[in-house]
């Protein structure tokens, strides 16, 4: 099984994922999680900061007030760059990932290609072009979001505006309705709630 989980900066994404893998692991069953790549690229920053002489801005620390507020979001070409090269990473590993799938094992990703529609820094990247590249990418088997309020979100992890996580939110909820495999979870109740519910979907919708 393939699982997705997507959602704004500080809804939970890294944890609950954690928590799947541990419960599967818990059934004997071997799981693995990845953060939004396959990574058989290069990171796209690695391959071309020798070409701009290490100029590019390093991340931030978690949790960092509205640390992903202040970059400003990529231009159109930047932003489609980015999208076709990890459009083509994921592409890749596919064949990684069937292999996984045909033993049995359980892959969960806290960040996915869905994130390009809706993260702050591909505003201005066509949702065009990123629906089109995404052809190249592996449809999971289950998408997920965790359903939190925008203030709760921002107390614990003041990293975007609420505003923003509105935003995101917005966007996502939109591109749900579009997916008979995506299914929005309330994560209200705290972790271990949030992945019984899920557990719970997991085995409704084998």
């Amino acid at each position: 099984m393939f699982i997705a989980i997507v959602g704004p900066d500080g809804c939970g994404k890294t944890t609950v994922a954690n928590a799947l893998v541990y419960r599967f692991k818990e059934k004997n069953i071997v799981a693995y999680h990845h953060a939004m790549h396959f990574q058989v690229l290069p990171k796209l920053k690695d391959f071309i900061n020798p070409f701009l002489r290490n100029k590019l801005v390093s991340g931030h620390e978690e949790g960092e007030y509205h640390a992903g507020m202040k970059a400003k979001p990529n231009s159109i070409l930047r932003g489609s760059v980015y999208v076709c090269w990890y459009a083509i990473d994921y592409f890749l590993g596919r064949f990684k990932l069937s292999k996984s799938l045909k033993r049995g094992e359980v892959i969960v990703f806290a960040r996915y290609y869905l994130d390009y529609y809706f993260q702050r820094g591909h505003i201005n990247t066509p949702h065009l072009f990123i629906k089109f590249c995404e052809l190249l990418v592996p449809t999971p088997t289950l998408i997920i979001t965790i359903d939190r309020k925008a203030e709760d979100i921002y107390s614990l992890k003041p990293e975007l505006s609420i505003n923003e996580i509105k935003r995101q939110q917005g966007i996502i909820e939109n591109l749900f309705t579009k997916r008979s495999n995506a299914f929005i979870v309330d994560g209200t109740g705290g972790i271990d709630n949030t992945v019984d519910e899920i557990m719970h979907l997991i085995d409704t919708y084998k």
